[in-house]
């Protein structure tokens, strides 16, 4: 970040939707629009699914993801600080999962 330019802390959390499981060490990334003359910002989630990252007032697409895979994208306004809450949907059967470790463990 420049030294004339104001950075504003974008906060939230990651969930996994289902037991609410929080999202650690997903990757949130903010990119400006091309041709922007903003730079692109990366943060990991903590343990607990939060973040915080500072940024330049602007335009960004946020992005959740994976290691290289994005599992969650949007359009972001930056003029203030900002709270982005996300919960992603998981998409693994658990139940069926947990079924098939409880027959393992028993036999």
């Amino acid at each position: 970040m420049r030294a004339n330019q104001v950075g504003l802390a974008i906060e939230g959390r990651v969930l996994i939707e289902g037991p609410s499981c929080p999202a650690a060490q997903y990757i949130v990334r903010l990119r400006p629009p091309t041709g922007s003359a903003l730079s692109s910002f990366v943060t990991a989630t903590r343990d607990d699914g939060t973040f915080r990252i500072e940024v330049s007032p602007g335009d960004y697409y946020a992005e959740i993801l994976t290691g290289t895979l994005p599992v969650y994208g949007r359009l972001l306004q930056v003029k203030e600080a900002t709270r982005l809450d996300v919960t992603l949907q998981a998409k693994t059967r658990l139940p069926s999962l947990l079924a098939r470790i409880s027959r393992a463990i028993a036999n």
